[in-house]
């Protein structure tokens, strides 16, 4: 990875600071900020690449967020540098088309000490805090702590760290639970302090830092046990952008359907893709009906998935009815619409469309039965939706795992 070096300057002086774009120059990328330790104040930036965040954005071969990394002088505090530091970040986002709802802060040592005063002082700016090795200070009771609202935190400590001691991070993380702050824990039971390259290189980390969602108001997702953030951070918008996807983007997300499960190994699920603008695409959105016309005519791509209803079982001639079709093309769109989050791109699903002239138009045989439509795309600005529409674009909560699963006997609710 290419990373810049440039100077902000400020009205007393120039700040050095670190900047990689992401591989995609879209206004959905988010835009992650990394706060050094003290041993690496300075005016030479290039101290910040040894380790964690830096080293590992130095060595990607591109990047799914744009990454910027300033530096303060030696002997100065981030607190001093607090009014520079959010203009920086200002200027950037504007410069390269971050999204502003999805600014992530980050830290290590010192740096995630600041990375915390500062996301409580100014918790509607960030997406997200990510703390690593960092001693929680002095002034961070419940209401410093309650600022942060539904900012996702996620700590990284070790257990042996004597500089940054883990009691009063345990501490931290059990008020943020009991505040309804979500909250991640990873801890390295036998590491010390140095832990930035193991925390930074964490492929669950590097996956949350692409798919962050955009900072809301409302509650955001919160598992009630730790799970891969991928499937928190998919959702279903109906604000998308019509931009270009070339065939090998497209491919690799049908590719990650192909391998879902199915009965029998029968591999029911077929896709029928339609770019926006492309021969068929008007015919396509002909079909769509309700509030789906209002939305999905801005979608990059509509795909059509059907499934075979029947199959040949293995050493068979003749065909068999395939009783779990519809089931097993569900689970390839599921595989598809996580693929699609992971690759930077949103799905939502579609099932009010006209089925029989769809059949009819894409010249689908008898033996295939039509489930829903996907409309892809990046994921766009809400302010081109309706107003009824645009109130309904957050991701959507889950029931809690006890309406769901019951040990034995049906004992569950049944509304």
């Amino acid at each position: 990875m290419n990373i810049e070096r440039h100077l902000h300057a400020t009205g007393r002086g120039t700040l050095p600071y670190l900047f990689a774009p992401a591989a995609d120059a879209l206004p959905s990328i988010p835009l992650v900020v990394f706060l050094h330790g003290a041993r690496d104040r300075g005016s030479d930036p290039d101290l910040l690449l040894t380790h964690g965040l830096p080293r590992h954005v130095a060595h990607a071969a591109e990047l799914p967020y744009h990454f910027l990394a300033p530096q303060i002088p030696e002997g100065s505090a981030w607190a001093e540098w607090r009014a520079e530091l959010l203009q920086l970040i200002d200027e950037i986002a504007d410069r390269h088309r971050a999204d502003r709802r999805r600014i992530v802060l980050a830290g290590f040592s010192a740096g995630s000490a600041a990375a915390w005063e500062l996301a409580a002082a100014e918790a509607e700016r960030f997406a997200g805090l990510v703390l690593v090795a960092g001693r929680v200070p002095d002034a961070a009771g419940d209401a410093a702590l309650g600022r942060l609202g539904h900012t996702p935190v996620w700590f990284f400590h070790g257990g042996r760290d004597d500089r940054a001691p883990v009691a009063p991070v345990k501490a931290a993380v059990s008020r943020l639970h009991a505040l309804g702050v979500p909250v991640r824990f990873t801890l390295y039971p036998d590491a010390g302090h140095a832990i930035a390259d193991a925390a930074y290189g964490d492929s669950t980390l590097q996956r949350w830092l692409a798919t962050v969602p955009r900072r809301s108001p409302s509650a955001p997702r919160v598992s009630q046990r730790e799970v891969d953030p991928l499937f928190l951070n998919r959702w279903s918008p109906r604000a998308l952008r019509a931009d270009p996807i070339d065939d090998a983007s497209l491919l690799r997300i049908i590719e990650a359907a192909r391998w879902a499960p199915s009965a029998s190994n029968s591999q029911p699920w077929r896709f029928l893709y339609v770019r926006n603008g492309a021969p068929l695409w008007d015919e396509t959105v002909e079909l769509l009906s309700g509030n789906n016309r209002l939305w999905a005519p801005q979608a990059s791509v509509l795909i059509l998935l059907l499934s075979k209803t029947t199959f040949v079982r293995q050493g068979e001639h003749l065909p068999s009815p395939a009783s779990n079709h519809s089931f097993d093309s569900g689970a390839a769109w599921a595989h598809l619409a996580l693929q699609a989050t992971l690759s930077g791109w949103h799905t939502r699903a579609i099932a009010g469309y006209d089925k029989e002239a769809a059949r009819a138009l894409f010249k689908v045989p008898d033996e295939y039965k039509l489930e829903i439509l996907i409309a892809l795309g990046r994921l766009g600005d809400d302010s081109v939706l309706p107003e009824p529409l645009r109130e309904r674009e957050l991701p959507t909560p889950r029931r809690p795992l006890a309406d769901l699963v019951a040990a034995g006997h049906f004992s569950l609710p049944r509304d």
